[in-house]
Protein backbone atom coordinates (compact mmCIF):
# COMPACT_ATOMS: atom_id res chain seq x y z
CA UNK A 1 0.00 0.00 0.00
CA UNK A 2 1.09 3.63 -0.51
CA UNK A 3 -0.17 6.92 1.09
CA UNK A 4 -0.23 10.81 -0.09
CA UNK A 5 -1.28 13.38 3.04
CA UNK A 6 -0.75 16.30 0.43
CA UNK A 7 -3.62 18.57 1.11
CA UNK A 8 -3.98 18.92 -2.86
CA UNK A 9 -4.19 15.48 -3.54
CA UNK A 10 -5.83 13.94 -0.34
CA UNK A 11 -8.97 16.52 -1.92
CA UNK A 12 -8.60 15.14 -5.73
CA UNK A 13 -8.86 11.54 -4.43
CA UNK A 14 -12.05 12.60 -2.51
CA UNK A 15 -14.02 13.83 -5.32
CA UNK A 16 -12.46 11.45 -7.98
CA UNK A 17 -13.63 8.75 -5.11
CA UNK A 18 -17.12 10.51 -4.86
CA UNK A 19 -17.55 10.59 -8.91
CA UNK A 20 -16.53 7.02 -9.03
CA UNK A 21 -18.98 5.56 -6.28
CA UNK A 22 -21.57 7.55 -8.07
CA UNK A 23 -20.75 5.90 -11.07
CA UNK A 24 -20.93 2.70 -10.02
CA UNK A 25 -23.98 3.02 -7.97
CA UNK A 26 -25.45 4.71 -11.60
CA UNK A 27 -24.78 1.93 -14.04
CA UNK A 28 -24.71 -1.25 -11.76
CA UNK A 29 -21.03 -2.02 -11.70
CA UNK A 30 -20.26 -4.18 -8.85
CA UNK A 31 -16.60 -5.15 -7.96
CA UNK A 32 -15.60 -8.59 -7.55
CA UNK A 33 -15.22 -10.61 -4.31
CA UNK A 34 -11.22 -10.29 -4.27
CA UNK A 35 -11.42 -6.61 -5.41
CA UNK A 36 -13.69 -6.16 -2.46
CA UNK A 37 -11.54 -7.94 0.19
CA UNK A 38 -8.54 -5.88 -1.25
CA UNK A 39 -10.44 -2.87 -0.66
CA UNK A 40 -11.28 -3.55 2.84
CA UNK A 41 -7.95 -4.55 3.61
CA UNK A 42 -6.81 -1.34 2.36
CA UNK A 43 -9.35 0.65 4.67
CA UNK A 44 -8.62 -1.52 7.15
CA UNK A 45 -5.16 -1.10 7.68
CA UNK A 46 -5.25 2.45 6.91
CA UNK A 47 -8.30 3.09 9.72
CA UNK A 48 -5.44 0.96 11.77
CA UNK A 49 -2.45 3.11 11.22
CA UNK A 50 -4.64 6.81 11.40
CA UNK A 51 -5.50 5.61 14.51
CA UNK A 52 -1.86 5.13 16.13
CA UNK A 53 -1.22 8.64 13.69
CA UNK A 54 -4.23 10.63 15.91
CA UNK A 55 -2.11 9.82 18.81
CA UNK A 56 0.45 11.54 18.20
CA UNK A 57 -1.52 14.85 16.77
CA UNK A 58 -0.05 13.85 13.10
CA UNK A 59 -2.27 14.48 9.88
CA UNK A 60 -4.37 10.94 8.49
CA UNK A 61 -2.89 8.98 5.54
CA UNK A 62 -4.87 8.07 2.64
CA UNK A 63 -4.93 5.37 0.10
CA UNK A 64 -3.55 6.79 -3.28
CA UNK A 65 -4.00 3.89 -5.94
CA UNK A 66 -1.73 5.85 -8.29
CA UNK A 67 1.50 5.54 -6.00
CA UNK A 68 0.46 2.11 -5.10
CA UNK A 69 0.65 1.61 -8.70
CA UNK A 70 3.96 2.43 -8.59
CA UNK A 71 5.13 0.68 -5.81
CA UNK A 72 3.69 -2.59 -6.89
CA UNK A 73 5.25 -2.31 -10.42
CA UNK A 74 8.61 -1.32 -8.64
CA UNK A 75 8.24 -4.73 -6.25
CA UNK A 76 7.60 -7.09 -9.14
CA UNK A 77 10.48 -5.54 -10.65
CA UNK A 78 12.52 -6.38 -7.40
CA UNK A 79 11.05 -9.79 -7.12
CA UNK A 80 12.08 -10.64 -10.58
CA UNK A 81 15.55 -9.11 -9.96
CA UNK A 82 15.87 -10.89 -6.26
CA UNK A 83 17.31 -8.47 -4.58
CA UNK A 84 16.61 -5.02 -2.80
CA UNK A 85 17.62 -1.78 -4.47
CA UNK A 86 16.17 1.70 -3.92
CA UNK A 87 14.15 3.34 -6.99
CA UNK A 88 14.02 6.77 -8.25
CA UNK A 89 10.42 6.47 -8.34
CA UNK A 90 8.92 9.88 -8.74
CA UNK A 91 5.01 11.23 -8.50
CA UNK A 92 3.99 14.39 -9.02
CA UNK A 93 8.00 15.33 -10.24
CA UNK A 94 8.65 13.89 -6.24
CA UNK A 95 11.23 11.93 -5.31
CA UNK A 96 8.81 8.77 -3.40
CA UNK A 97 10.12 7.58 0.16
CA UNK A 98 10.35 4.01 0.56
CA UNK A 99 11.00 1.39 3.04
CA UNK A 100 12.24 -1.57 2.19
CA UNK A 101 12.62 -5.54 4.27
CA UNK A 102 13.70 -8.63 3.33
CA UNK A 103 13.37 -11.78 5.75
CA UNK A 104 14.56 -14.99 5.44
CA UNK A 105 14.35 -18.17 7.70
CA UNK A 106 16.74 -21.10 7.39
CA UNK A 107 15.29 -23.34 8.99
CA UNK A 108 13.50 -26.67 8.19
CA UNK A 109 10.94 -27.96 9.80
CA UNK A 110 8.71 -31.16 9.96
CA UNK A 111 4.93 -31.58 10.76
CA UNK A 112 3.80 -35.16 10.38
CA UNK A 113 0.71 -35.16 8.80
Amino acid sequence: MAYSSQNGVYKQLIEKLIKESADDLRYGISLNNKEKQHNRFIEEALKAHNKYRQKHGVEPLIHNPDITRIAQEYADILASKKSLSYSRNKFNDKLLGEALGFFYDSRVEYFPG
